[in-house]
């Protein structure tokens, strides 16, 4: 056995292959402190395994409930960025279509079924609807409420109570001639008359005389003997109540 030397020996840490107060360990199987990574703890004694939502990630589920996924499209329009669809992606027209389509509600139709305002046409109604049929008496002119027609002649009588009557007899120049109206008057009427055009009545003037509400007679005034005898159309019309 040594003898004792009588000195005092102090180990170190290092001496003894410990570790000196507040020294760092190469490794250990637990932290003195535990931390905690993206909330959870840990102290080195065993794994974590952080979800997302410790990191503040959606899970696939929940991503697809927020987001779209790149395969999918809308109107053929892939979502691998924002989406501006035009008309024709929806299968509508644009302004430009639509108004070469449509009207403005303040603007004015070339044509129309029916006239935003109805318009009078001499007092009748007319929206562009339906035709409508004037009366001779909405143009100005009287109604006709009788007519009748013969050999000869045509007569009518107006709502006013007028007469008009067209006839065509033959004459003999140089004769006389008495004519019946086909229609009788109620009162004396103006007549107008003339021979068709014969050129050998240049020598004799027709006259009418003896005018009633019944007829008239054929008279001549002769200035020559040319013509005399000749067979020729004479045409009058009269009018008068």
């Amino acid at each position: 056995m040594a003898k004792p030397t009588g000195k005092l020996i102090r180990p170190t840490p290092e001496s003894v292959g410990a570790l000196p107060t507040g020294g760092t360990a190469v490794a250990a199987t637990k932290l003195a402190t535990a931390r905690k990574i993206n909330g959870v703890a840990f102290d080195g004694t065993g794994d974590i395994n952080l979800s997302s939502a410790n990191i503040g990630a959606l899970t696939d589920a929940q991503a697809a409930q927020k987001y779209a996924m790149r395969s999918i499209k809308i109107n053929g329009q892939p979502l691998s960025a924002d989406v501006n669809l035009l008309a024709g992606d929806v299968n509508a027209w644009n302004k430009t279509e639509a108004d070469g389509r449509y009207l403005l509600k303040a603007a004015t139709a070339a044509a129309a079924t029916k006239l935003a305002t109805p318009r009078k046409i001499n007092g009748v109604p007319f929206d562009g609807t339906a035709d409508i049929n004037l009366t001779p008496e909405q143009i100005g002119f009287l109604g006709i409420s009788e007519s009748g027609s013969g050999s000869g002649f045509y007569w009518r009588k107006y709502t006013d109570g007028r007469i008009e009557l067209f006839g065509r007899f033959g004459l003999t120049i140089g004769a006389l001639l008495d004519v019946v109206f086909p229609k009788v008057f109620t009162e004396n009427p103006m007549i107008f008359i003339q021979e068709n055009g014969n050129p050998e009545v240049n020598g004799w003037v027709m006259r009418v005389r003896s005018l009633s509400k019944t007829g008239f007679s054929v008279a001549w005034n002769q200035w020559s003997g040319s013509g005399a005898g000749t067979a020729i159309d004479v045409c009058y019309h009269a009018i008068g109540k």
